[in-house]
């Protein structure tokens, strides 16, 4: 067995944690793990926001598209098959508007994050704000290990709680703009081609 095959957070193999009695995990090391996890967190949220830049982007120059080819195109033939077109055509415009508005209302609410969970930790810059200096540095300076690390806990916590509903609802956008693809195009096709 190697070093670190035989310690564990610093307990060697002889340590009462080895022989079945919990160990307290050190300060110095929750704290390194909490402060890494909340770091991690922020980023899966940045990641999140990035992809909803891309499907908001991407829902615009669709509507975009089907717009101009709306707006070049002409009324065509109202006689038989020619009303079965106009009725498709009106049918997937409006299916693509729909879809991509309901996509575009996904991404919004993944932009704007509920933040009043966090609201009652010092290291949330919502919180922060609501203190002047002299109170904040007081609060920073009375701060004991343990309040630091429920300070964190509660931090991970709600930040957590906010990416997870970013993703979900970035993947509900991606769900309803890759079903708003084939209306779409049949939709430009039907109404640059006026059939």
């Amino acid at each position: 067995m190697s070093d670190t095959d035989q310690t564990i957070n610093g307990l060697s193999p002889n340590s009462n944690a080895m022989l079945g009695v919990h160990a307290v995990i050190a300060f110095d090391n929750l704290r390194n793990s909490l402060e890494t996890s909340l770091s991690r967190l922020v980023t899966q949220g940045q990641s999140a926001d990035a992809r909803a830049g891309m499907i908001l982007s991407t829902n615009i120059a669709m509507m975009g598209a089907l717009v101009a080819a709306l707006s070049a195109s002409r009324a065509g033939d109202l006689s038989g098959f020619g009303v079965f077109m106009v009725v498709v055509r009106v049918f997937m415009v409006v299916v693509t508007l729909g879809l991509g508005a309901v996509s575009i209302g996904q991404v919004a609410y993944a932009a704007f994050p509920r933040t009043s969970k966090a609201s009652e930790t010092v290291l949330f810059f919502g919180a922060l704000a609501t203190l002047s200096h002299a109170a904040y540095d007081q609060q920073m300076r009375s701060m004991t290990a343990d309040s630091y690390l429920d300070d964190l806990t509660r931090q991970c916590h709600a930040v957590a709680q906010i990416v997870t509903m970013k993703f979900r609802a970035v993947r509900m956008a991606f769900i309803l703009l890759f079903a708003a693809i084939i209306p779409w195009m049949v939709a430009v096709a039907a109404v640059s081609k006026n059939f």
